[in-house]
C-alpha cells in the first residue's frame, strides 16, 4: 500500500513539473516575441498560408526582409504598420501575362503579384531578354521558349524581321505586341522537314538558356500541321518539361 501511494505521488509531481516547464516555455517564448524589435511589424491582418492552412488574425514581425514571427501576440517594430481589414498573404505567382516591363510590374504589384510567367506565347531571343531585365524588373519574372517564334526563326526567308527583333530586345523594347505583329505572317505556312528539325532544335537551345517550358498557342496557329505540332510535345516529354497551350 505504502510504494502504491509513494508512486502516485510520484506521478503527480512528475505532472505538476511537467505542467510548470509547459508554462514556463509559453512565458518564455511570449517574453521572447514582446523583446525583439523587428524591423517591420505588420499589425492586426488576416494573414492567409495555404501550406500550413492558416487564416487568422494575426501579428507579423520582418527581421532582415524575412518574416521573423508570426502571433496572436502584440510585437515591438521599428516601423509597426495597421494592416487591418487586409490580407496578408505569400506572393502571387501568375503564371499569364503578356506585359514585359516595369510599368506592367507595377500594377502587379497592386494585386499582390510578385512572379510574373509569360508561359502561354513565351518569349522570342529569350537569354538577351533575361539579359535585359536582369537587376531591372520590379518582381520575379520569367517565360517559356516560344513554339511560334522558334518556327519563325527555322523558316529561313525571315532572316531579316529575326535580327530586327533581336534588335528590339536588345534596347529592352521586346513587347508581345511587336512578336506576334512579326512573326504571325508565318502562322499559316507548313514548313519543310528541315525547318521542322531547326525548330526543334531551336527549342531545345531556349530550353537550356532557362526556358519554363514551350509555349504552343495553338489557337493562334490553327493551320499549323498537327505532326508538326506532335513532335514539339515529343520533344517537351524527352525533355521531361511542360507545354503550355491556348487553344
Amino acid at each position: 500500500m505504502e510504494a502504491h501511494h509513494h508512486i502516485n505521488a510520484v506521478s503527480k509531481k512528475l505532472t505538476i513539473n511537467c505542467w510548470l516547464i509547459f508554462m514556463l516555455s509559453i512565458c518564455l517564448s511570449a517574453t521572447a516575441q514582446s523583446t525583439i524589435e523587428y524591423d517591420i511589424v505588420l499589425s492586426g491582418g488576416r494573414v492567409i498560408d495555404p501550406e500550413n492552412k492558416l487564416d487568422a488574425i494575426r501579428n507579423v514581425g520582418i527581421l532582415k526582409n524575412r518574416i521573423a514571427q508570426i502571433s496572436t501576440e502584440p510585437l515591438k517594430g521599428k516601423e509597426t504598420i495597421n494592416v487591418s481589414g487586409l490580407v496578408v498573404a505569400p506572393g502571387f505567382i501568375d503564371l499569364h501575362v503578356h506585359g514585359r516591363s516595369n510599368l506592367e510590374q507595377e500594377y502587379q504589384l497592386h494585386d499582390g503579384v510578385t512572379t510574373a510567367l509569360e508561359l502561354e506565347w513565351g518569349i522570342e531571343n529569350l537569354k538577351e531578354w533575361y539579359a535585359s531585365r536582369q537587376s531591372k524588373a520590379l518582381i520575379n519574372y520569367g517565360a517559356s521558349v516560344s513554339w511560334p517564334f522558334e518556327r519563325f526563326k527555322a523558316i529561313g526567308k525571315y532572316q531579316t524581321a529575326v535580327d530586327s527583333l533581336l534588335q528590339t530586345t536588345l534596347k529592352g523594347e521586346a513587347t508581345i505586341g511587336v512578336m506576334t505583329n512579326t512573326i504571325l505572317r508565318a502562322a499559316t505556312e507548313t514548313i519543310t522537314p528541315d525547318a521542322l528539325n531547326q525548330t526543334l532544335a531551336n527549342i531545345k537551345a531556349s530550353l537550356a538558356e532557362g526556358g519554363i517550358g514551350i509555349g504552343a498557342p495553338i489557337g493562334y496557329l490553327p493551320k499549323s500541321n498537327p505532326r508538326e505540332l506532335y513532335q514539339v510535345f515529343q520533344l517537351a516529354g524527352e525533355k521531361n518539361t511542360l507545354v503550355f497551350s491556348h487553344v
